[in-house]
């Protein structure tokens, strides 16, 4: 169970600045919080497309982020890139990915 939100930067001149906020995401989500005495710790998946690399519509890096979220979360890596799927499918309706995976 879990939030899904989209969060869309601007002025990317590289995939490096896209990666620096996936890191920051990542790092601020999972420091543990303090409720009630109590630490409580999150875990957090963010799928990472950059529009110059993963397509020409709007729709297209969108559904690329989406398959690229779908793995980070099934390898609880943090983050994942969509250039790290190996073909360039996307989420279907069902929310399982029309990919083979990460590449090795």
């Amino acid at each position: 169970m879990g939030a899904t939100f989209i969060l869309v930067q601007r002025a990317v001149e590289a995939a490096a600045d896209a990666e620096a906020m996936a890191q920051r995401i990542v790092r601020s989500i999972s420091a543990p919080y303090d409720v009630g005495g109590q630490a409580i710790e999150l875990g957090v998946g963010v799928g990472v497309a950059v529009a110059s690399e993963d397509g020409r519509t709007a729709e297209a890096p969108l559904s690329r982020s989406d398959a690229a979220l779908y793995w980070a979360k099934e390898r609880r890596d943090g983050y994942v890139f969509a250039r790290e799927l190996r073909t360039p499918g996307v989420a279907a309706p069902s929310g399982q990915p029309v990919i083979e995976g990460p590449a090795a």
